[in-house]
């Protein structure tokens, strides 16, 4: 259902005039970043938005007229209205970025592994862990990760309805990018090996991060 209105929306936009879809398409994303509210409701009502627009777009009247000259307080109100997501589709999501993470930490760590050893000879076909570190990198990854995630959404919502150039908003996301991860390099570097140990091959990485990602694409096509 929630694919379908997105389609939807995509085809009738095309309608707007090139003012009336900026301010339409800036509180579309401002509402959309909201990510504790229904999905599927939270397109129902950008759904009624838009053919609310192109109706008063046919009179002769722009998006202004319509939703007034404070998009992001309209679009505030409209917020607060709607339901917030269920428990059950709130857990999809987290088990999705989770699956992700893990999917793509065990296949980049193992692809690099071995296109070093065989390009150098300074990787290895087994990798060893210690399940002290591991937990404790798995941890703070998450944390990082989480907190990188809820920070971008918060500056794409401040920046929805500002004119920033952007070079200034590369730079913003570009700070917000090395300090987490030279936070969490950080952590690599002082984290000491601890907790027993075990052995895997690469291969058996890759493996278990492709079966991860075929988790994560069913996750998503369930959503």
């Amino acid at each position: 259902m929630t694919d379908v209105l997105i389609k939807e929306n995509n085809i009738k936009r095309k309608q707007l005039t090139e003012e009336n879809r900026e301010y339409y398409e800036n509180m579309l994303m401002y509402i959309r970043l909201s990510y504790s509210k229904s999905n599927e409701e939270t397109e129902i009502i950008l759904q009624e938005l838009l053919d609310h627009l192109l109706d008063a777009q046919l009179e002769g009247r722009d998006a202004a007229s319509v939703f007034g000259d404070n998009p992001k307080a309209y679009a505030d109100e409209i917020v607060a209205e709607l339901p917030k997501m269920i428990t059950k589709e709130r857990m999809n999501l987290i088990l999705i970025g989770v699956t992700s993470f893990l999917a793509v930490s065990l296949l980049f760590n193992a692809i690099f592994e071995l296109v070093t050893y065989y390009v150098t000879e300074s990787g290895g076909i087994y990798e060893t862990f210690y399940t002290g570190s591991l937990f404790v990198y798995f941890i703070t990854s998450l944390i990082l990760g989480f907190a990188f995630f809820y920070l971008v959404i918060k500056i794409f919502k401040w920046t929805c309805f500002k004119s920033i150039h952007n070079l200034a908003e590369f730079g913003i996301y570009w700070l917000l990018s090395v300090s987490l991860i030279g936070l969490f390099m950080l952590v690599l570097f002082f984290l000491p090996d601890f907790g027993p140990s075990f052995t895997i091959s690469n291969w058996i990485l890759i493996i278990l991060g492709g079966v991860l990602l075929l988790v994560e694409f069913y996750l998503l096509k369930r959503t």
